[in-house]
């Protein structure tokens, strides 16, 4: 991966603070990224509604699971493996484990559509957003 050090005008640099902000980007880098890879090929009007479903789809890979729940979700792990997990919290992080799995297919749908509008496979549409096959939200 190559490094770039870059000077943003006020107005970019808002945008992508909204971004994270709304937690749609887990770092700046990844807002910037989308943003670039968006606007590789230039659209013709056309490919105009291409261009903002790619946009849409980027957004919701990068979302990745809500911070409370991630946060809560860590949480009770840590109670599990400490052997500390009341019964309540059990039934808290069960129904934990289901809405991350399901950010998970969310994630892996959105991947598909977006690799169909690409017209690549699966596999290379992560190396072009340069994301692990395994990584997981948890």
């Amino acid at each position: 991966m190559t490094q770039l050090t870059i000077a943003l005008p006020d107005e970019a640099q808002a945008y992508i603070d909204e971004q994270l902000a709304q937690g749609h980007y887990p770092t700046a880098d990844d807002v910037i990224a989308s943003l670039i890879l968006s606007a590789h090929k230039q659209p013709s009007q056309q490919d105009s509604t291409v261009l903002s479903s790619e946009i849409a789809l980027l957004q919701a890979i990068y979302q990745g699971v809500p911070i409370a729940i991630q946060q809560r979700y860590d949480e009770l792990r840590e109670s599990l493996h400490e052997e500390t997990l009341t019964t309540d919290e059990h039934q808290e992080l069960l129904q934990l484990v289901d809405v991350v799995e399901q950010c998970q297919v969310d994630r892996l749908e959105k991947l598909i559509q977006l690799a169909k509008i690409r017209n690549v496979s699966l596999d290379e549409l992560m190396q072009q957003l340069n994301l692990n096959r395994s990584s997981s939200y948890v």
